[in-house]
């Protein structure tokens, strides 16, 4: 039973905010967890989305930086090195360069030189994740609210059906009518999902809003002395430190990852950060993991002499950022590997049945009252949003291994794929005359995607699952969409098959009235 009796006007408060909170922000939330869900295969993806990079050249990080300086007739500001991990394959280094006039490159190393990296799918779907668009900022501030009020909804279920938590675990009746079993399926969803659901909400709010609340914190607990709340928080700044005589570029990139692998033992290298690169200011960041520990750690080397100037390992971090570090750990699961991963994705996917099914108890209740226009948009708007985004995401996956790969501003197109293709999902769900078709029709168009990318990456690479030498991340993805196919194709069988038998009950009684 509910915090308060059913007719008590504090439950229809709670009620009344759990309702209005899912209409408004629960297809964004939707979004948001789907493509959260696939984000714990971002590392995969990455090697996946460029499969004529899979065999660079032998690790040679002098060469790489050297090329990278020589592109240009400018030296860059600063340079970005993505190394390749140990644990992904034949994945190539990426670089992002900087130079001193603002332009910006994106970069692979392959065959031998680097060229622009012209594919971005795994970026823009992890993007995707928190509304982030270097061209439209204010929508990672919609993910932000969008927190906030998904965990103000979570806190107002939990008061309506507190002391009915336990029985809602148990009981799903999938033969009852779809309203009673949609009513089972989201209490059963937000029950199993309750603590990710809550942690997730919290720590993305966090992410987004961290530094206003720091700066709103400060001002009634400091006095509204920013630096004195930073210092208590952060720590004091590192002291200055005064830059040898060296000469630039004497010291090789090995000396530098031997320097800081001697400063923090233990580091395992993935990029490194060039300041000034060939100058006598210059300054290397090189960053890596350390076992056990969650996130990564840094140690900042003198460019020409590979001198270490700071290391931030486990015992120098101030409270703040031990507090970060564990939130964004367990938010991105920095730890326990893939199992803890594909716990996520499974949670990350219940959690959008729950927003679904939240919807569908709206229309269905609002329906028996009234059928009024913003009923049949919302209607029509959740079918378009929850299928068109499995719809949109195989589109652009394929779209990404069919469109040439010079194709100038490639990763636009990609970008246009995702929104023409969530476009049109939703005007076929908007135009349509059953919504009980359109529902299987859609899924059933992206199993078919699905199960076409692998088909047509063999045509690019002969890496993946269907090519002669396999890359274990490539094929992985590919296995992926293979059984993303099977699912996808599984329910919209089933919705097919429940729409059939819904249009043969509802025909009955006019055939027995003719019969009549």
């Amino acid at each position: 039973m509910p915090l308060f009796p059913r007719k008590d006007r504090r439950f229809g408060v709670l009620y009344d905010v759990h309702a209005w909170i899912g209409v408004l922000v629960g297809l964004v939330l939707y979004v948001m967890f789907f493509t959260g869900a696939l984000a714990v295969a971002h590392g995969p993806l990455q090697a996946w989305q460029e499969p004529a990079h899979h065999a660079p050249a032998a690790g040679d990080p002098d060469r790489w930086l050297a090329e990278l300086g020589a592109l240009a007739p400018v030296a860059p500001e600063r340079v970005f090195l993505t190394l390749p991990a140990p644990d992904e394959g034949h994945r190539a280094p990426t670089a992002f360069v900087i130079y001193p006039d603002g332009r910006e490159a994106r970069l692979v190393y392959v065959a031998g030189a680097w060229a622009p990296l012209a594919t971005r799918v795994a970026e823009l779907l992890f993007n995707l994740h928190f509304l982030w668009h270097d061209d439209i900022p204010l929508l990672y501030d919609l993910a932000g609210v969008s927190c906030i009020a998904f965990l103000l909804a979570v806190v107002t279920g939990v008061a309506i059906h507190l002391r009915d938590l336990v029985p809602q675990l148990q009981r799903f009746r999938p033969e009852l009518p779809p309203r009673l079993a949609w009513a089972d399926l989201h209490k059963i969803t937000g029950v199993v999902g309750l603590p990710f659901q809550v942690f997730f909400a919290y720590t993305g709010a966090f992410m987004v809003f961290s530094g206003t609340t720091f700066s709103a914190v400060s001002g009634w607990m400091y006095d509204g002395n920013e630096d004195r709340a930073r210092l208590v928080a952060y720590g004091p700044d590192a002291p200055a430190v005064v830059l040898s005589e060296g000469t630039p570029g004497a010291v090789s990139s090995a000396r530098w990852l031997t320097s800081a692998e001697a400063a923090l033992p233990g580091l395992q290298p993935t990029r490194i950060d060039v300041r000034h690169p060939g100058q006598p200011s210059a300054r290397v960041v090189i960053e890596g993991h350390l076992p056990g520990e969650p996130g990564e750690f840094e140690v900042t080397v003198e460019g020409a002499t590979a001198r270490v100037l700071a290391a931030e390992g486990p015992g120098e971090l101030a409270p703040a950022e031990v507090a970060e570090r564990w939130v964004y750990g367990v938010h991105f699961a920095w730890f326990g590997g893939w199992g803890v991963r594909a716990a996520y994705a499974v949670l990350g996917f219940a959690t959008c049945a729950m927003l679904l099914t939240g919807n569908g108890l709206w229309l269905a209740r609002r329906r028996r009252e009234a059928d009024s226009v913003s009923n049949r948009l919302l209607a029509r708007l959740t079918i378009g949003v929850a299928a068109g985004t499995p719809l949109a995401i195989a589109a652009t996956l394929l779209a990404s291994r069919l469109l040439p790969w010079g194709l100038l501003g490639r990763h636009y197109w990609e970008q246009g794929a995702f929104v023409a293709a969530l476009a049109a999902s939703c005007m076929w769900a908007g135009l349509a005359s059953s919504e009980r078709d359109v529902w299987w029709r859609q899924l059933g168009l992206a199993a078919a995607l699905c199960a076409l990318v692998p088909v047509a990456q063999a045509g690019v690479t002969d890496a993946g699952l269907l090519g002669e030498r396999s890359d274990a991340h490539v094929v992985a993805v590919d296995i992926g969409l293979l059984v993303s196919a099977a699912v996808l194709a599984a329910i919209a069988w089933g919705l097919a098959r429940r729409s059939g038998v819904s249009a043969d009950a509802a025909d009955r009684p006019a055939a027995a009235r003719e019969s009549a």
